[in-house]
């Protein structure tokens, strides 16, 4: 009998949990309301300071933390001289699994 690899299950069940955790916590109290409002407040200052410091030009805004995270990577892969392209692997094609109900009928599996 083949042993079934649960070895993700425990991580991601995990974080699944603690990201609904943190989603009610900042979606659904009042003191979730006030941290939000103030994520949004320190946002705002750190990418002020951001750009005061010349880190980011002074052209650049920025909606939320993934545009700049997005901006950060499409710059180091400028940096290195790596094409987007380069980065996707390209996938090879799968091979269509028949599934055949008699073929299988014939396999005795044992008590």
């Amino acid at each position: 009998m083949e042993k079934n690899n649960h070895s993700s299950f425990v991580p991601g069940f995990s974080l699944g949990l603690f990201s609904g955790v943190v989603g009610y916590y900042l979606f659904g109290t009042k003191r979730g309301e006030k941290t939000r409002k103030k994520l949004v407040s320190e946002w705002e200052s750190a990418q002020q300071h951001l750009t005061d410091k010349g880190v980011l030009g002074k052209d650049i805004k920025f909606d939320n933390l993934g545009d700049l995270i997005q901006l950060a990577k499409d710059e180091l892969l400028k940096k290195l001289e790596v094409e987007p392209a380069e980065i996707k692997k390209e996938k090879a094609p799968r091979k269509k699994r028949i599934y055949n109900r008699q073929a299988k009928q014939k396999h005795f599996k044992g008590v």
